[in-house]
């Protein structure tokens, strides 16, 4: 969950003439062009620093970056780039320019991840055939990309919309020099203001909070889960007349008649599809969802809580404090997690700590789902796995009483 692009605009006018006058700095390239009036003339004058374009306009300055390039001597993004790895790229551009990141708004963005995925799984050029719907979206082929494809929503005239791209596409087969040939790249993108703030992102400071990486995390998996997989391999184990019906599914001409009746009808089928396919033992989705999983969780692994100029080698994404003052928090006996929003003779995460983490801490809320939540729920609202996961945390307290009433004789004293 790193940035692989972003676009930088610079409004105030000294700090854009400090970059235009800046030594390190060197041309690229001008141009002018005609506007639809023909008669107003607009002009760009581009410069460069080691791969990052500067593109000089009468009103304001863009700046073209790709971090996770320019990590790699701009020679390719097909390897691993961690937090750490990202923060520390930005903050090299903000120290080598002595500039305020504040200054800096974002208005564009690219972030996402590399997985391989085993071959004995699926080759990534079947896989990305396989991919239908993002939503209620259509992916189509990127006439540009070999075996890329993407999702967006369409105005009335075609136009593609901007505010969210959903990209997949097979990055071993972009960069084979660099990395394993079945490497599978998802990626969210968007143009759009509104959009790029909801992800609690204004500016180039929010790019170096570790906090931000976790929003990013979240969204991967969300538009993850959105997306419709064709799996014809999987076999769920139903009665004749409902594995008729499932097939009809596997069928892309089926979801495009669905979605000519009504988005409701789609999103009906698309749960009942996948509480289908959560029958199996495993599926395809479920495979790849956990090795992107994995993945975002090996990403953030040295990402750090403190100050730049504090930094220490390896500090974790999340902190809990265990005290405010004098007074200790409450734990829940099983999974550990503070649940002092909780009533104060709580021993176990409850529905009402469950819905405070959903709302508050969506990362933590996530790593207890992917723990405690039964494959049979993953499509279900949230409240529905709320309560599946607070059930699943109650047994796995009486489970654990259960065995150290066999283990250990009632009248024994217990060191702990």
């Amino acid at each position: 969950m790193t940035t692989d692009f972003i676009k930088i605009k610079v409004s105030n006018n000294d700090l854009k003439q400090y970059f235009w006058s800046h030594p390190l700095l060197y041309f690229h390239s001008d141009s002018e062009i005609l506007l639809f009036d023909n008669e107003t003339i607009h002009t760009k004058r581009k410069k460069q620093y080691n791969g990052i374009l500067f593109e000089f306009t009468k009103h304001a300055l863009y700046i073209y970056f790709k971090p996770h390039y320019h990590f790699n001597n701009n020679l390719h993004n097909a390897n691993d780039f961690n937090v750490l790895n990202c923060i520390n790229t930005l903050r090299e551009f903000t120290d080598t320019f002595k500039v305020d990141a504040k200054e800096l708004q974002i208005i564009n963005i690219e972030f996402g991840l590399n997985i391989v995925i085993p071959k004995s799984l699926i080759c990534v050029k079947d896989f990305l055939t396989l991919l239908t719907y993002h939503g209620q979206n259509q992916f189509y082929t990127d006439s540009k990309y070999s075996f890329c494809k993407y999702s967006t929503t369409t105005n009335c005239n075609g136009k593609t919309n901007v505010y969210k791209i959903i990209k997949c596409y097979a990055k071993g087969i972009q960069f084979p020099e660099y990395t394993d040939l079945n490497t599978f790249r998802f990626e969210v993108k968007s143009n759009r203001k509104n959009y790029i703030e909801s992800l609690g992102i204004k500016n180039l400071n929010d790019l170096l909070e570790p906090s931000t990486y976790q929003t990013l995390e979240n969204i991967i998996l969300e538009e993850f889960d959105k997306i419709l997989i064709i799996d014809d391999q999987a076999r769920p184990g139903l009665s004749k007349t409902k594995l008729d019906n499932h097939n009809k599914k596997l069928n892309p001409i089926y979801w495009h008649k669905l979605l000519n009746k009504s988005k409701n009808v789609f999103r009906k089928n698309f749960k009942l599809y996948y509480d289908t396919l959560n029958t199996c033992e495993t599926h395809l989705k479920k495979e790849v969802r956990k090795l992107i999983f994995d993945k975002l969780q090996a990403l953030k692994k040295c990402a750090v809580l403190t100050p730049y100029t504090k930094q220490k080698k390896c500090a974790v994404l999340t902190l809990y404090k265990d005290e405010i003052g004098t007074h200790l928090f409450n734990r829940c006996l099983v999974t550990g997690l503070n649940i002092s929003m909780q009533r104060s003779d709580s021993i176990l995460l409850s529905h009402t700590g469950l819905k405070y983490y959903y709302k508050t801490e969506r990362f933590t809320f996530d790593r207890i789902k992917n723990k405690y939540l039964s494959t049979n729920w993953i499509n279900s609202d949230y409240q529905i796995q709320i309560k599946e996961i607070a059930h699943n945390i109650r047994n796995k307290h009486s489970n654990l009483k259960i065995r150290n009433k066999l283990i250990y004789n009632s009248n024994q004293k217990q060191l702990f």
